[in-house]
């Protein structure tokens, strides 16, 4: 419901997950209860941070694409945290911990913003709140995300065009559209979702782009309401697709404190014919890494 009003937005599910999974460390009783049924995550701290531990020496940048992750603990002066969450922050989550005055200047957020900054390639800019820099700040979470890759099959600059986009509201626009003709992808088609499914495979050990398109232009609301079953996986099958995908760039500020309380914290004659893979109306699209959903996100205005 958060990214209803957002034509485009991106958001990082693993990011959000981390930062209550390292939060949860540093919570007792009933809060910490909470954040651990809506994460499904067991009752046992050793479990937690193992798995915590596990999944963030899978996650980790090589020589094909960049994939940097960073967590920061920002604490008031004068605020004492418990020993063990201290542990967990720098032992666990690889947190660096520094202790800031919030009250009564924005140095604070200066210096957040600037690490931020520096962590994300200068990509992440002024993003923190002068409004955490009030007397109810005790402690600040931050963690940064960044990614990087290359197509494993680039598309030719040649092919790029001008071509239709159909918006949400009806409305359509001109945009310029990348194709790919007759190539082979991981495709998969969805009759009870009503939907195509595109893998677009990104230099690297298991990683890629998943393009999710209704097959009706005012499918998105119906796949949005489903989006756990989406972005399950599903069984590809190489297939010839023609692509027609138009560029985009988002840029997004979301507030998920409402949720957050709501959730209580081959050989050419034997080819099939291609299929058509048109990406010209509102889509959803995910980036995986090792089996992980990095980023997840919805474009409606490529134009916007």
């Amino acid at each position: 419901e958060v990214v209803r009003d957002y034509p485009n937005f991106l958001i990082s599910p693993y990011s959000v997950q981390t930062v209550l999974a390292f939060v949860q460390s540093g919570c007792k009783g009933e809060t910490a209860s909470e954040i651990r049924d809506s994460l499904n995550l067991p009752d046992d701290d050793a479990k937690i941070e193992s798995f915590a531990k596990d999944l963030q020496s899978v996650l980790k940048e090589n020589d094909e694409y960049t994939l940097r992750m960073a967590k920061k603990l920002f604490v008031k002066k004068g605020f004492q945290i418990n020993e063990g969450f201290k542990t967990a922050a720098t032992e666990v989550y690889k947190a660096d911990v520094e202790n800031v005055v919030f009250v009564p200047n924005t140095k604070a957020v200066d210096t957040m913003i600037d690490w931020a900054e520096r962590q994300t390639n200068k990509k992440i800019k002024n993003f923190v709140s002068l409004g955490i820099s009030d007397e109810t700040a005790r402690a600040v979470v931050i963690n940064a995300l960044y990614f990087k890759g290359n197509w494993s099959s680039q598309f030719v600059t040649y092919f790029t065009r001008k071509d239709d986009f159909y918006k949400a509201d009806g409305n359509v626009v001109k945009v310029d559209t990348m194709h790919h003709y007759e190539e082979m992808f991981d495709y998969y088609e969805d009759s009870e979702r009503n939907a195509k499914f595109l893998k677009l495979p990104i230099e690297g050990e298991d990683v890629s782009m998943v393009i999710v398109l209704p097959k009706q232009k005012g499918g998105l609301r119906s796949l949005e309401n489903r989006i756990v079953k989406v972005t399950k996986h599903r069984y590809f099958r190489k297939t010839y697709v023609n692509v027609a995908l138009p560029k985009f760039k988002i840029e997004s500020t979301l507030n998920l404190s409402e949720t957050l309380r709501n959730v209580k914290i081959s050989d050419t004659l034997l080819r099939s014919r291609p299929k058509n893979f048109i990406a010209n109306h509102p889509f959803i699209f995910y980036i995986r890494v090792k089996n992980v959903i990095i980023f997840i996100g919805r474009v409606s205005e490529p134009s916007h």
